[in-house]
């Protein structure tokens, strides 16, 4: 990708797993220790999501990548990277930096650690 063989195209990434709203509610409650009483059910509706599945084909076939790990542990570790990096995204949330700054700023705290 890096050759610019591949600009402008666009490549979803994700693990390739298709999960309902609410495992991916349950996921996110459990990561905070929150009660599932939180959760508030709705009249379904016209255009009402009831499942997230990305299609990464594309970007495993033409560059060959792949998730490391799965759908759960990666969500996990996102909830658990937000909870610890309140003050970089607060600002973010209040408007008060530039989105683009803020992240070039903090590349180093984004880096995911290696699997064992």
């Amino acid at each position: 990708m890096h050759s610019g063989t591949n600009a402008g195209e666009v490549f979803n990434i994700g693990a390739g797993e298709e999960h309902s709203v609410l495992e991916i509610a349950d996921i996110v409650l459990k990561t905070l220790g929150k009660s599932d009483d939180l959760l508030e059910y709705v009249e379904d509706r016209p255009g009402h999501v009831v499942r997230h599945e990305v299609n990464s084909g594309k970007i495993r076939e033409v560059v060959g990548w792949g998730p490391e790990e799965d759908f759960g542990e990666g969500l996990r570790e996102t909830v658990k990277w937000y909870v610890d990096n309140e003050k970089w995204w607060r600002k973010l949330l209040d408007r008060q930096v530039d989105f683009a700054k803020a992240y070039k700023s903090n590349k180093a705290v984004v880096k995911r650690k290696k699997k064992r």
